[in-house]
């Protein structure tokens, strides 16, 4: 508690534009001083950072062109200190900053939308699952001694994935793209190897009153994808065809169409 509460004080005692351009740094772990220099703008900039340096807060590396943190109480004191308006601005103005990389770029604008976002939520969709095709294609032709490392790699990927799409369908102003969303997440997961299909679909996707119909066309779209899992899709089709059949009226069958 008292390393807490001394690094609170010590970020309390910096200047706004100091704070601004930290926490620019606190959102992104991965940009450079480049990005945060185009995401600070008018407002600050980085030699705002020299401060902080002093302080011992973080070290700036401008050989490298990088900023970390010296501990990871400092990043989560900026985050937590910046208010809600400030940090969607943040992540817009990285967004802004991020021309040349879609995933990252994506990622601030779905966490600065203030709310279901479509525009947004395809974003991210269409960015998620090409980085993870990236990373399952990556080292194709690896040796032996070096497949451990593209399994980790294909993980990451694909757990960047899961993170994307279950952010777009949290943006997803419609009930038929979320549940598509979450049905693809549900799949990366499993390959990802973090997070059960079913428990995946039941913490975000499968609501009582979602439309069985919409469970239809998540896994007629997990079937048709390149990288769709049969016996996953199997699994969703026969609970929602079973789901189905106690309500189910012979004028309804048109959601089995959609197959």
């Amino acid at each position: 508690m008292r390393l807490e509460a001394a690094v609170a004080s010590a970020v309390e005692r910096l200047s706004a534009p100091t704070r601004r351009v930290l926490l620019l740094a606190a959102l992104d772990a991965d940009a450079g001083l480049t990005t945060i220099g185009k995401a600070a703008q008018d407002s600050a900039s980085v030699d705002d950072l020299a401060p902080a340096h002093q302080a011992d807060l973080v070290h700036v590396d401008e050989a490298v062109g990088h900023v970390s943190f010296r501990h990871l109480l400092v990043r989560a004191a900026i985050v937590h200190r910046a208010s809600l308006s400030e940090r969607r601005s943040a992540h817009h103005s990285l967004a802004a900053a991020l021309t040349d990389s879609a995933l990252p770029r994506v990622w601030h604008l779905a966490e600065a939308a203030p709310g279901p976002d479509e525009a947004v939520a395809r974003a991210l969709d269409e960015a998620a699952l090409p980085a993870w095709r990236r990373g399952a294609s990556s080292g194709a032709g690896a040796r032996a001694a070096d497949e451990t490392a593209v399994i980790d790699r294909r993980r990451v990927a694909a757990s960047a994935a899961v993170a994307g799409l279950i952010r777009a369908g949290e943006l997803s102003p419609h009930p038929g793209g979320r549940s598509r969303r979450l049905v693809e997440a549900a799949y990366l997961a499993s390959i990802a190897g973090h997070l059960e299909v079913p428990r995946l679909l039941a913490d975000h996707g499968q609501e009582p009153d979602t439309p069985t119909g919409l469970v239809f066309a998540a896994t007629a779209h997990l079937l048709t994808h390149d990288e769709g899992d049969v016996d996953a899709a199997h699994r969703l089709l026969v609970r929602a065809l079973d789901a189905h059949t106690d309500t189910a009226e012979n004028d309804n069958w048109d959601y089995c169409g959609i197959l």
